[in-house]
């Protein structure tokens, strides 16, 4: 009875096996099999180098009798201009478990590796995404308000004011602020700081009497009015005022709204002396104005704009753009091309056509709230945020492709700004409204 058990068993199991182990169908993983693919890759890392604008992949090699490794990136993937596309950029050895690639300035970086047999794609195996981070929360300050300016000061400090509280300065080196109790406007009238020759801080003052300019003493604990600047038939009526640093040092101020009658100054804050002249009806209130030459400036509004020779004082009509919106400040990009910013749009405006071009941007947003130089020349712009919650982007403007980038990580700054470049190239930057916000930007990704 045993033997008749066990024979039926024999036979069961032969008919159960009667196709025999067929490794082409079931078992891809045995390197004879002409179907075989490599099992991939596990445990890939993104590190950056130290000091290098470079990243350091590394992983973890479970495949067997590959031929080789292929890589693929996708870069620039930021939600707004970027893809999910990935590009093979570098085939590598069998057995490889690093690889080296550069750093990306914009978006993220993300991978995708598997090893390959006799031209058969393995596994495909995807690493995290590598943000680029450029940006750095500080520590708020007490007595912040609105309208607060910054300047950077000799040895490297910042000094911060507004128009009611006490200045603060800080200290990029360790971070920390310092409370200047006696330096302080007491009253609500404008402000705009600028250096002197020797590096000196002054300040032109807007109030209700007219226009001074004031000096502000080594130990920073007073102002002194300078000079009283003459405006005729000056009007003022919460005036806002621009002022720009020309190319020969020189500043220029103009009138931005609220006066009866639009004007332009030439001050020279080597000898103090300066020049006044009416603009014409055309453009009263202009909105935007910039240099274009050692004698020429312009200046203009939504639709028409005029050139002004600062030696034969004449005025010659411009090309002008169809719409502005917002705040406008311009950047000189070259000899004959200059950039204008205002909220929504950007233009460059080309000297020789006497032509704009509107720049495009490729993201809706919420419009600039601050713009700066950096110190390679291009320019950066931080995004205002209109509410407590949403992104606040960050943008740089490369002036050798005259295009935005912008960057995968919001910044934290939420209303219009006051930008600083440091010593070192790092930009300090002040919420300004409500002012609350206070951070770092670093050019250099990944570095704080």
């Amino acid at each position: 009875m045993h033997a008749l058990k066990l024979a039926f068993l024999c036979i069961f199991v032969l008919n159960s096996c009667s196709e025999g182990p067929t490794f082409e169908r079931d078992n891809l993983v045995d390197p004879d099999n002409p179907d075989y693919a490599p099992s991939g890759v596990t445990n890939i890392k993104i590190e950056r180098i130290p000091g290098k604008d470079i990243l350091k992949l590394s992983w973890d090699d479970v495949s067997a009798m590959e031929d080789y490794f292929v890589i693929e990136r996708s870069t620039g993937g930021s939600k707004y201009n970027g893809t999910e596309e990935y590009t093979r950029i570098k085939v590598l050895p069998a057995n490889t478990v690093t690889f080296n690639d550069s750093l990306d300035q914009f978006g993220y970086q993300q991978y995708q590796i598997w090893g390959e047999k006799d031209g058969k794609a393995g596994t495909i195996n995807r690493s995290g995404r590598f943000f680029t981070s450029y940006w750095k929360n500080l520590e708020r300050r007490r007595n912040v308000e609105e309208n607060e300016r910054a300047i950077r000061l000799k040895d490297g400090r910042v000094l911060v004011f507004s128009t009611t509280y006490p200045a603060q300065v800080f200290d990029p080196e360790n971070e920390s602020w310092t409370l200047m109790d006696e330096l302080k406007f007491n009253s609500k009238y404008d402000f705009y700081l600028h250096h002197d020759p020797d590096s000196n801080i002054v300040a032109f003052v807007m109030n209700k009497d007219g226009l001074e300019l004031r000096g502000i003493n080594q130990s920073l604990t007073n102002w002194w009015v300078i000079k009283k600047i003459d405006i005729p038939s000056f009007s003022y009526v919460e005036g806002k005022l621009k002022t720009i640093e020309m190319r020969d040092g020189k500043i220029l101020i103009s009138s931005n709204s609220s006066f009866d009658k639009s004007f332009i100054i030439i001050y020279d804050l080597e000898s103090n002396e300066y020049q006044y002249h009416s603009v014409i009806n055309e453009i009263n209130n202009p909105y935007f104005i910039f240099q274009i030459s050692d004698s020429e400036i312009i200046l203009g509004k939504k639709g028409v704009s005029f050139s002004f020779n600062l030696v034969t004082k004449s005025w010659q009509q411009k090309a002008g753009i169809r719409y502005l919106d917002g705040p406008r400040q311009a950047f000189e990009i070259t000899d004959d091309k200059t950039l204008l910013v205002s909220r929504y749009t950007s233009f460059i405006y080309e000297k020789s056509a006497d032509k704009w071009n509107e720049i495009k941007w490729n993201h809706s947003w919420s419009g600039f709230g601050g713009l700066i130089r950096l110190n390679d020349g291009n320019i950066l712009g931080v995004e205002e945020i209109s509410g407590p919650h949403g992104d606040g982007n960050t943008l740089i403007f490369d002036v050798e492709k005259e295009e935005w980038n912008i960057l995968e990580e919001n910044n934290i700054i939420r209303g219009p700004n006051a930008l600083t470049r440091l010593e070192n190239g790092d930009i300090f930057v002040i919420d300004t409204d409500p002012a609350t916000f206070v951070a770092l930007f670093r050019p250099v990704p990944n570095s704080f």
